[in-house]
């Protein structure tokens, strides 16, 4: 498969050609810019495209919300409707330009023909070199002449204007008899032009295929600006003195011969041309079974001014250590006699096989991942003088778009996640509900269910605190709606895991998917690092486990006055330990591939990449550990095993972030384990909680045994309710005020917090967008409405809808998601946005204000409330469609 050379590179200049577009009637700018969406993004480095709406308003069709334009009212066109064309056009020529070519559809490729073919108009534009006419025809002025003979072409004589004509021979608005008269008028104006045809099959519209983008495309390459611009400079070949693409300077030459005679029979030059690659063979292994060891070394074009060479050992079939390898190929190139002072190929060779690989101490390396991983929970943006944020460099923006959010749930064995999860996600039948056992791996595959976080609505602001919405979820116990997420109980971790004991890397990569993370950590202090249960609550009963055999490591400090070390029930140990599998789960992919990231500083994003995550996660992390882009080429092949740590905790902490759940609170003792583990760790968000007494509670209701009670209720049981729950729950509940599940699952979704988006058909009433028809669950009943005829129902009401979205988002992104499945919100061409400010105690008047948004401007919490504008296409449009297409 060959690729074309890049219009740009055939064009010769930089920055792209600058092209106005003039819509057709019935539209607007906004909506031909998405109907050349297409085209646009296949010439983005090509050409910059800026759209106009032209001056006069249309009537307001059916199903559409914003009236569309048109350039004139009647032909020949008015006088005064031209004079305002060109007043219109003007300034953007002035703000945006200055413009080399026009695009015109239909009626917009009318004004831009009769532009091209009116001198007192070119002046307007004095750089314009070329146009691309779509469905054009001829358009004239009222009361104007033909131009004379030799009054033609006046000002474009010498280069004239090239022009592409884009006929549909099956255009049902515009003939192709129209369009082929505009392209003979051209012919007559630019008689020393370059003037075009291109005919599709299509009806009326601009085409935004393949065979049209390169048919224009094609057309494009070959124009040359008018008057170039001072930043319009040619791409220079080469300055004296610079080194030639695709030449090997004679110092090169001369070293990659040298290497050849040097070791004869082992080292081989494979080409010499503009990358070169030299590859040495050598044998380990035996004597009678010799196994190839090659080192491959790639010179890239323009070395050794260019970037550093790409080197690869491949291992033979015996799957020899990196150790071993290094071994055999260090004895070749020692005893090959190349001088001391050898050359730069030798010195990368040299590198890679005489240089001693870093061999960790496992408990400095264990230290020192405890170190990094409290500097980066720690961490805190600079200061900034004068209310200025900390932003040093431009590292790009976040990915915005619809987000399902995935919470993950990690701790050993036992420690309480099936629990939490049951807790959380509440199955209506037991039967649906995660395995729970006093027993290590009771969850292999992972469980994934539905939970629920709370949000404050804000039609409470807008309508009162009394007032609810129509929200199918339901709401908490303070009134506040419940957003649903997605639930992953992967399988116990075990010491050891990144390298392969329990599920191992199995378990890790369940975790991919997830957005942010809550270690359940088992704070009852009874269970081993496997999740065995080794102790008992009563000191009794610990003295006389260590009498029966179990397998205890220092029980002998076991006591109720001295608490369990680490290892043996120590939430602290634990919280370490499942860092640490975590941390080097990352930090050994990266390590492993780190040496490519010397040579090449700028792939390292392309390391991060597995960990579904943007090049914008990968630049915030080494803007923590202090490294600006600009710094990479100098600053990372300096780096060494302690750095990359650096680097992969804040990394976890951005990627991952994670919430310590102390599970158990209603163990003896509890509190006083957890305010321990908050002492000992500082800048980790911890909470405490009692997943089985939630979950036994959310059984009891369900059973009718307990009154219902919302989630996040915070109130203590009482009365009968309290005696059911039992004594135990009852004065765990009354220390936190409730469980704590929900607030857990709270607390985390602050950790990464999204955008929540409320789209109503109107800013006044607030009413929801109409959703596609479907039969309601049992919870939806009092927030839906039957029609007539009691047969569909529609779920409507006031911001029935809460669309979860990614921070950075933008109105587009959210415009996107509306018209996508599962959501199908939304039909026809985006027009405008609007967003209904929020009112607060301190301009509860703001709550009646409204005003306009960007299509890409990035939505926050304060602008949530948005109104996005459609219009469908007209009748005979949509007849068209079908027909033709």
């Amino acid at each position: 498969m060959t690729s074309s050379p890049s219009p740009a590179s055939a064009a010769g200049i930089t920055p792209p050609l600058k092209i106005l577009c003039l819509h057709g009637m019935h539209q607007c700018g906004e909506i031909f810019s998405q109907r050349i969406g297409a085209l646009r993004k296949k010439l983005r480095k090509f050409a910059e495209f800026a759209f106009v709406d032209a001056p006069y308003e249309m009537a307001l069709e059916e199903e559409q919300d914003v009236p569309m334009r048109r350039w004139y009212s009647s032909r020949p066109i008015p006088a005064f409707e031209w004079a305002e064309i060109l007043t219109l056009l003007e300034k953007q020529e002035k703000a945006n330009g200055p413009f080399d070519g026009l695009l015109g559809f239909s009626q917009g490729a009318g004004v831009a023909g009769l532009i091209c073919r009116n001198n007192e108009a070119l002046k307007v534009f004095p750089s314009l070199s070329f146009a691309l006419l779509s469905g054009g025809y001829v358009a004239s002025l009222e009361g104007e002449k033909p131009p004379k003979k030799e009054e033609k072409n006046s000002i474009n004589n010498s280069a004239g204007l090239n022009s592409l004509h884009i006929i549909g021979l099956r255009d049902p608005v515009i003939t192709p008899t129209q369009s082929k008269s505009l392209f003979a008028a051209f012919q007559d104006f630019y008689p020393r032009a370059r003037s075009e045809v291109y005919e599709h099959k299509g009806g009326h519209v601009f085409p935004v295929n393949s065979v049209g983008i390169r048919r224009i495309t094609a057309f494009l390459e070959n124009i040359q600006p008018r008057k170039p611009k001072e930043n319009l400079k040619p791409m220079a070949s080469s300055e004296p003195g610079e080194r030639v693409e695709g030449k090997m300077s004679e110092e090169v030459i001369e070293e990659l011969e040298s290497i050849e005679m040097i070791y004869p029979g082992v080292a081989k030059v494979v080409s010499k041309g503009a990358s070169s690659i030299v590859r040495l063979t050598c044998t380990s292994g035996s004597e009678t079974s010799p196994l190839p060891c090659i080192l491959t070394v790639t010179l890239p074009n323009g070395y050794p001014d260019s970037k550093a060479p790409e080197i690869e050992i491949e291992p033979p079939s015996n799957n020899a250590s990196s150790a071993e390898l290094k071994s055999t190929l260090k004895a070749v190139i020692e005893g090959g006699g190349y001088p001391a002072e050898g050359g730069g190929i030798w010195e990368e060779m040299k590198e890679q096989t005489l240089d001693d690989p870093e061999e960790p101490d496992e408990e400095k390396e264990r230290e020192i991942i405890r170190q990094m991983t409290r500097v980066a929970s720690t961490w805190s943006p600079p200061k900034m003088g004068g209310g200025k944020t900390w932003n040093p460099e431009d590292i790009g923006k976040p990915k915005g778009g619809r987000w399902e959010i995935v919470v993950g749930l990690v701790g050993k064995p036992s420690a309480g996640k099936s629990t939490f999860f049951n807790a959380l996600t509440d199955p209506k039948d037991e039967k649906l509900a995660a395995k729970i056992g006093a027993f290590p791996f009771t969850t292999i595959e992972p469980n994934i269910g539905i939970g629920y976080f709370s949000a404050r609505c804000p039609s409470k602001a807008f309508f009162g605190k009394e007032f609810q919405s129509a929200n199918p979820h339901g709401f908490d116990s303070k009134g506040n709606r419940l957003v649903p997420i997605k639930i992953k109980d992967v399988a116990g971790l075990v010491p050891g895991a990144y390298q392969g004991r329990g599920r191992g890397n199995a378990f890790l990569n369940d975790l991919l998917d997830a957005d942010v993370l809550i270690h359940i950590v088992d704070n009852s202090g009874l269970t081993d690092r496997q999740g065995n249960k080794v102790l008992t609550e009563s000191s009794t009963s610990r003295k006389k486990a260590k009498g029966k055999g179990r397998n205890i490591e220092n029980t002998e400090s076991s006591t109720k006055d001295n608490p369990p070390s680490k290892g043996i029930g120590d939430p602290s140990g634990d919280i370490e330990w499942v860092r640490e599998e975590l941390h080097r789960w990352i930090f050994n992919n990266v390590w492993a591939k780190f040496e490519k990231v010397r040579r090449n500083p700028h792939k390292i994003t392309n390391l991060f990449t597995g960990y579904h995550c943007t090049p914008y996660v990968v630049f915030r992390a080494l803007l923590r550990c202090g490294l600006a882009q600009k710094d990479l080429a100098s600053v990372l092949p300096t780096w060494g095993r302690k750095d990359v740590h650096h680097l992969v905790a804040h990394f976890l902490q951005i990627r991952f972030p994670i919430l310590l759940a102390l599970n158990k609170a209603d163990s003896s003792g509890a509190e006083k384990r957890a305010n321990k583990v908050r002492k000992s760790h500082p800048g980790e968000t911890i909470m405490e909680m009692c997943a089985r007494g939630e979950w036994q509670m959310r059984k009891s209701i369900r059973k009718n045994q307990l009154s219902p009670l919302p989630r996040g209720a915070t109130e203590p049981l009482s009365g009968s309710d309290a005696k059911k729950i039992g004594d135990k729950y009852k004065d765990c509940f009354q220390r936190l005020g409730g469980s704590g599940v929900h607030a857990v699952i709270n607390a985390v979704i602050q950790m990464k917090p999204p955008t929540l988006i409320y789209p109503v058909s109107s800013l006044d009433t607030c009413m929801s967008l109409n959703s596609p028809p479907r039969r309601p669950n049992a919870e939806d009943e009092q927030s839906e409405q039957k029609t007539a005829d009691s047969k569909t129902i529609y779920r409507a009401g006031v911001m029935k809808d809460c669309v979860v979205m990614r921070n950075g988002s933008t109105v587009e992104d959210v415009y996107t998601a509306l018209k996508r499945p599962p959501l199908l919100l939304l039909e026809g061409d985006y027009v405008r946005a609007e967003y209904r400010v929020i009112p607060t105690l301190q301009s509860p008047q703001m709550g009646c204000v409204s005003a306009v948004l960007k299509k890409m401007e990035v939505l926050d919490n304060k602008r949530s409330v948005i109104r996005i504008m459609t219009n469908k296409k007209s009748c005979w449009q949509h007849a068209m469609r079908v027909r033709h297409h």
